[in-house]
């Protein structure tokens, strides 16, 4: 875990919201004493990660078998907007 000033945490804000999105924990410090941390967010307890992926490899979904034409479809709809 990483300790910063309140100084410097002002001054280079955006460099520590960085590595904080890429999981760094940070504490800021006032004078040595700790008074806040900062850390990766979290949904529903679930943490999220960046989109750096690679989704090739992954199987397709089977497609769709319908019962009408879908390009029709869409040319209706953007006549009625």
């Amino acid at each position: 875990m990483k300790q910063v000033g309140i100084a410097d945490f002002k001054a280079h804000l955006s460099q520590y919201l960085r590595e904080a999105r890429e999981g760094e924990a940070i504490t800021v410090t006032d004078r040595g004493t700790p008074v806040a941390r900062l850390g990766p967010a979290q949904a529903n307890g679930i943490r999220i990660r960046s989109g750096k992926g690679d989704l090739r490899g992954l199987p397709l979904p089977p497609p769709n078998d319908v019962d009408f034409d879908v390009v029709e479809m869409l040319l209706q709809d953007r006549g009625r907007r």
